[in-house]
């Protein structure tokens, strides 16, 4: 369990072109995810994804209903999506939190949700 003592650095992430094979800055896994165990569960499931993934755009489609869509907003990196889905109408609330909290504070996480789903149009 040595990776899981230094973080994600198992040459996952986007691969091919100099991508740099991270799916995050050098520490960040380490701080958000200061529990050794569950970093090592969670960097093994990382996929290894082809950086033409990321190159690809991703299919346009419908939306679903916004009185049956929600948002939940962990940080302020995400106020634009947060504000987007406010403009389309979906239900969104904000928890100050970090982008692995639902995997540091579960509990929190699926309350917040039941929250979310509990006020929406059935």
């Amino acid at each position: 369990m040595v990776e899981a003592a230094v973080g994600c650095r198992s040459g996952r992430g986007a691969q091919a072109g100099g991508a740099g094979g991270e799916w995050f800055s050098p520490g960040t896994v380490e701080e958000l995810l200061p529990d050794p165990h569950l970093r090592a569960r969670f960097c093994a499931e990382l996929p290894n994804v082809p950086l033409a993934y990321f190159e690809e755009r991703a299919p346009t489609h419908p939306g679903p209903s916004p009185s049956r869509s929600a948002y939940l907003q962990l940080s302020d990196a995400y106020e634009a999506e947060a504000l987007q889905a406010k403009r389309e109408g979906w239900r969104v609330n904000h928890r100050t939190a970090h982008h692995l909290t639902m995997l540091t504070e579960p509990q929190e996480i699926s309350t917040a949700l039941e929250e979310l789903i509990d006020g929406l149009v059935h």
